[in-house]
């Protein structure tokens, strides 16, 4: 699969300014990449490094950051286990304790 690249426009989340935001996000077959314009990571050129990855890592989607430019390894590593719909516990509906009448 050839890398496929689509840049996004986002707007800041909590409206602290009106700036537009630009972010590259590319698909390859080994992962997904996010590259908010203007950051990077460790062993990587300037506007060609993605700070943020999403990979398979033993069936299962795991999110890496490099949150640190001067750092080689990444900052955070989380996967999303406990995220996977078959995990979801129903609720069980609320027990009326209301005294009877």
């Amino acid at each position: 699969m050839a890398t496929k690249k689509l840049t996004v426009k986002l707007n800041e989340a909590y409206g602290i300014d009106n700036k537009e935001y630009l972010v590259d996000i590319m698909v390859d077959e080994l992962g997904i990449y996010i590259r908010p314009h203007g950051y990077s990571d460790y062993s990587s050129t300037d506007g060609n490094g993605c700070p943020i990855m999403i990979e398979i890592v033993n069936g299962v989607p795991t999110v890496i950051v490099w949150g640190n430019i001067n750092e080689e390894e990444p900052t955070h590593r989380a996967d999303i286990e406990g995220a996977a719909e078959s995990n979801r516990v129903e609720e069980k509906p609320a027990e009326n304790n209301a005294p009877n009448d």
